[in-house]
């Protein structure tokens, strides 16, 4: 999965798996300077598209990418829980690179 510098300052773009629970979807992750977007790769199985504005994210940390929902496969994840409560995981390359961006980005400071 590569990962491009998008054209704003401090952006990045990759391909990503979003994980709820079983349900699973293919597309790509963005990260801009006001918010973090998801582009499902098929738009018909409900799971997104999500425009995630930064001052919504209360928390953000690294996670396990699961099949069926429950057995750990990679540690390759990030979690971002929401204002709202809503948590929502992206199975992606580098999460650390993308953990340490996203909370450098977000208007509270650093979310741990």
């Amino acid at each position: 999965m590569p990962i491009d510098t998008d054209t704003t300052p401090g952006g990045l773009t990759a391909f990503a798996t979003l994980q709820l629970g079983v349900a699973r979807s293919d597309g790509h992750l963005s990260l801009t300077p006001t918010e973090l977007h998801f582009a499902p790769l098929n738009d018909h199985l409900g799971l997104g598209p999500y425009a995630l504005t930064l001052d919504k994210i209360t928390k953000v940390v690294r996670c396990w990418g699961k099949g069926a929902g429950v057995m750990p496969l990679t540690d390759e994840g990030v979690e971002i829980t929401l204002s709202d409560g809503r948590q929502l995981q992206f199975v992606l390359a580098n999460a650390e690179l993308w953990l340490s961006r996203i909370q450098a980005a977000l208007p509270q400071g650093d979310h741990r």
